[in-house]
């Protein structure tokens, strides 16, 4: 939420490696990759259900990329190794553009090459797996084995990862790519093994008891795993299963004491407790729309537009794109570069883009909506590029309101401004006007040119709960109809997890002093969220589909 604080990030400049060491670690990729290219029977289809464990030319590409990661990539060197791989070959742009000489920037573009090669080799694990296509959608299925993997487990909440750091129990806690205990591969003993030769097992835990990570013992019945296919629609999806039993792995609720161990309950009893998500991409079967015409005009027609910068365009500004932002009936993003494959607003600024200018950029787009498509559209959306919309909630809720009514929609928050309390909404779980009400804004902005006051600013969200509020529509609580936040602003896992109990004086009471803790904090409708990862944002999707997120009941009891 841009309007309660920033992140200040302190960056420094990685110096340029020597060409020599470029070279080199260029020729290893591309042999690697030639490796790879003259032995493909190291990917199998999902439908013969058997397994190997990573090549040692996968372990060597794995080295070389970890290598790549400390030095300042080039785009000749990008473009290197795209010559080793069509798939990469094709989205050496997406690449390109997040590499930065920022530490963390750098990180995150060798994660993102990464994930490209990993989905180019997945694909050709389930190439012409019709059969297994077949049985996904026709629902729940059990296989002897699980598909080919190494990576992390993401288990039912959207941002957590099974962990194996402690022995006396498995958890789950917040994914980390440097983690080596979060990283897992499937032996071909059905074992879930971390990098370091620890399994999780199951050995004299009985119903409701905490799973442990012991050194692996291929003859240790209750360390091996099946697997509960479920329908998906990115990654693979379903249930861990300890082999010949009925019980599975459970994460715990956000709800309860201990939110962190991983047991053991009878096999979907408490489902949405149970999914796991694998790291395979299956090359998704998109989920039907919710538009304006695919719904026969349910909410009317939704205009939304994307706070990004240059730094997220090939990463989460794809990912809203291919999610929730499919469902809008006009998407576009703001930003000062363009995309070859996304509608991008350039704005145009005095100074380089960062946090500071977002209130600028939040002007430049609502006015331009204004101008431009007023009269095309009934609601106009603000959101961050690490929004997530549930946009048939979102129809649900607009369908009994009319546009032509001044409405400002969004999380209620009070912010500090001066010796003030100004209510405003928190953008990044959405900002919603009515075409009435962006109207209204319009104008007053054309009759007054101080009303959008000229300066640098992050809180844009705050900025604008000052204009409404200063033209006669200041902010106000939305919630359903049990008094649950409809806009989850600082993120699902989060806002479910605040106790006054434990943390009293924490800031989050006095921004929002209304909120509910626990179950009653969210609704099980609820609209928009915050702060999700691109992954996380197809997770998420998964999740609704599979009724455990936004679907109208409580998955997490």
């Amino acid at each position: 939420m841009t309007g309660l604080y920033s992140f200040i990030s302190h960056q420094r400049r990685i110096k340029a490696p020597r060409q020599i060491c470029i070279l080199t670690v260029v020729g290893a990729v591309l042999m690697v990759a030639f490796m790879l290219l003259i032995f493909p029977s190291s990917y199998h289809p999902i439908q013969q259900q058997r397994l190997i464990r990573s090549s040692d030319s996968d372990n060597l590409l794995q080295r070389m990329i970890s290598k790549i990661e400390k030095l300042n990539m080039t785009e000749k060197l990008l473009q290197d190794i795209g010559k080793s791989s069509e798939f990469v070959s094709n989205n050496i742009e997406s690449i390109k553009y997040s590499i930065s000489t920022n530490d963390k920037q750098q990180k995150d573009s060798m994660a993102l090459l990464n994930e490209i090669l990993h989905k180019q080799a997945n694909k050709k694990k389930i190439k012409n797996t019709e059969n297994s296509k077949n049985s996904q959608k026709e629902g729940l299925g059990n296989i002897e084995m699980l598909p080919e993997f190494t990576g992390h487990i993401r288990i039912t909440r959207n941002m957590n990862c099974m962990d194996g750091y402690n022995p006396d129990r498995l958890i789950v806690y917040p994914c980390n790519r440097t983690q080596p205990k979060q990283y897992w591969v499937y032996t071909k003993d059905q074992q879930l093994q971390t990098s370091e030769g620890w399994c999780i097992d199951g050995t004299g835990v009985s119903n409701s008891g905490i799973l442990r990570v012991n050194p692996c013992d291929s003859s240790a019945k209750r360390q091996k795993f099946t697997f509960i296919q479920l329908q998906y629609h990115w990654n693979i999806t379903g249930l861990l299963q300890i082999a010949g039993t009925n019980q599975c792995l459970t994460a715990p609720s956000p709800f309860e004491e201990d939110i962190a161990s991983v047991r053991l309950s009878p096999c979907k009893e408490l489902l949405c407790r149970q999914i796991v998500y694998l790291p395979i991409f299956f090359g998704y079967q998109k989920y039907g729309l919710h538009t304006f015409e695919s719904t026969n005009g349910k909410g009317g027609r939704i205009f939304c537009w994307v706070m990004t910068s240059p730094a997220n365009l090939y990463t989460k500004a794809i990912a809203v794109s291919d999610t929730w932002g499919r469902h809008c009936d006009k998407l576009v993003f703001v930003s000062t570069q363009t995309h070859p494959k996304l509608k991008v607003w350039l704005v145009n600024l005095a100074e380089p883009e960062s946090r500071s200018s977002l209130w600028k950029k939040s002007k430049f787009a609502w006015m331009k909506a204004y101008h431009e498509y007023l009269n095309e559209f009934d609601w106009f959306i603000r959101c961050d590029d690490d929004s997530y919309l549930m946009m048939d909630n979102l129809r649900d809720f607009l369908s009994s309101k009319n546009p032509n009514d001044p409405y400002y929609i969004g999380r209620y928050f009070l912010g500090i401004h001066g010796n003030d309390k100004i209510p405003f909404y928190g953008g990044g779980a959405g900002t919603i006007l009515s075409r009435q009400a962006l109207n209204i804004l319009g104008e007053s902005a054309t009759k007054n040119k101080s009303l959008l006051v000229d300066k640098n600013s992050f809180a844009d969200d705050m900025e604008l709960g000052l204009v409404m509020r200063a033209i006669g529509f200041p902010a106000k609580e939305w919630m359903d109809d049990e008094g649950r936040n409809l806009f989850i602003a600082l993120g699902l896992d989060v806002e479910r997890g605040m106790r006054k109990d434990v943390d009293p004086n924490n800031w989050f009471w006095l921004y929002s002093p209304s909120a509910k803790e626990r179950m009653g904090c969210c609704s099980t409708r609820w609209i928009g969220t915050h702060y999700l990862k691109p992954q996380d944002m197809k997770t998420m999707e998964d999740l609704h589909f599979l009724g455990c997120e936004g679907a109208g009941v409580d998955g997490w009891k």
